[in-house]
């Protein structure tokens, strides 16, 4: 098997710095709590309700690129990168939400003291907060569906 350790570094030197496991649970899962009820309020905003199940995730993802479309003055936009942290918590809440995965802090093996929030399936982790940002820019993201692709892959019915 062939693995990127650098990579992997790189990767996860960017997850956030805990003292300890106990204290980057209890911070991680206040910020999954306060990013599912910003992204429920930010989409009431824009007149969308948000079920926590997987037909939602192509919604979210819409309201996505609504906002950010790749124009001037989609650039010019707040919030991208709290909405893109929130896209993460909502695929994790609805894998939870339909007993497909549990929720779970990753301790990374590769940068010490550094944590994410996951949700974990059998032997899968997914880490939501280092999902990436600049869905915009994500390739084969064509059809703009690459959060239902993610759950489908990694949560999907047996």
């Amino acid at each position: 098997m062939k693995t990127n350790l650098p990579e992997a570094q790189r990767q996860d030197s960017r997850l956030p710095t805990f003292p300890s496991i106990e204290v980057a649970e209890r911070e991680l899962f206040a910020m999954r709590d306060e990013s599912l009820r910003w992204v429920d309020e930010f989409a009431r905003n824009k007149g969308r309700e948000l079920k926590y199940e997987p037909d939602a995730l192509a919604s979210l993802e819409d309201l996505y690129f609504e906002q950010w479309d790749g124009s001037f003055a989609a650039r010019l936009r707040r919030n991208r990168p709290t909405f893109e942290f929130a896209m993460g918590m909502f695929l994790g809440a609805v894998a939870v939400g339909e007993h497909r995965a549990a929720w779970t802090i990753y301790e990374s093996p590769f940068a010490k003291n550094h944590f994410g929030i996951a949700v974990r399936r059998r032997n899968s982790t997914v880490v939501l907060n280092s999902l990436g940002s600049r869905w915009d820019r994500r390739p084969r993201n064509e059809r703009r569906r690459l959060l239902r692709r993610m759950y489908d892959r990694f949560f999907a019915a047996d």
